[in-house]
């Protein structure tokens, strides 16, 4: 990759793109002699790749794109005003095998996003790692004397929050484990709240 784009990449400040020089760079992706599509450049440990089953994160995603005070690397022929969910999809479907240079920064602002994991580590904030239940116990132990309901544990099998005084060390490590991988919405969102709550180091 030329410096210009290392250059572009770490001068992105914007909600949606913030940190995107971690999003894995590697050297000679637009050399002239080898070709690599921008979905195969996209460090997916770090960043998730959008499609249609994240509705809620296209729609912070338009937001983002629609603020004229923070958007950066716009879309060629999407404007700002009258642009929807719709178009952005559109245009990122058709870019997932593009290795256009020119086109790459706007592909990963506004067809990728920082995972939970990522979003939280450029907090300067640890994500719990542990593989035994005695790495959750100092968690559980705050969860039970936690009030704040919204930030309680969905248990999926019951449809309901996990009670503070039910919560295992093994509840709360598997869904840590599991929304590590999911995008990052913004600060606002549930997921985003429990694992600021539950799933990193204190």
């Amino acid at each position: 990759m030329t410096s210009k784009y290392l250059i572009a990449l770490a001068g992105s400040t914007g909600a949606g793109v913030a940190g995107l020089v971690g999003y894995g760079l590697h050297n000679d992706w637009f050399s002239s002699t080898e070709k690599s599509s921008f979905k195969s450049r996209i460090n997916k440990g770090e960043r998730v790749i959008l499609n249609d089953t994240h509705s809620n994160v296209w729609e912070q995603i338009l937001a983002e794109y629609k603020d004229k005070s923070k958007a950066i690397n716009l879309i060629k022929g999407i404007g700002q005003d009258n642009t929807t969910i719709e178009s952005l999809k559109e245009w990122c479907s058709k870019m997932h095998d593009s290795t256009d240079k020119s086109e790459f920064n706007s592909y990963v602002s506004w067809c990728t996003r920082k995972n939970l994991i990522t979003q939280l580590k450029e907090e300067s904030k640890s994500w719990n790692n542990s593989l035994d239940d005695s790495g959750w116990t100092k968690v559980k132990t705050d969860y039970g004397k936690n009030d704040q309901t919204d930030v309680q544990i969905p248990d999926v099998s019951e449809n309901q929050k996990i009670a503070k005084e039910k919560i295992t060390e093994s509840q709360i490590k598997n869904y840590c484990n599991t929304i590590s991988s999911m995008p990052f919405i913004k600060t606002e969102d549930l997921d985003y709240k429990r694992a600021n709550k539950w799933c990193i180091n204190s």
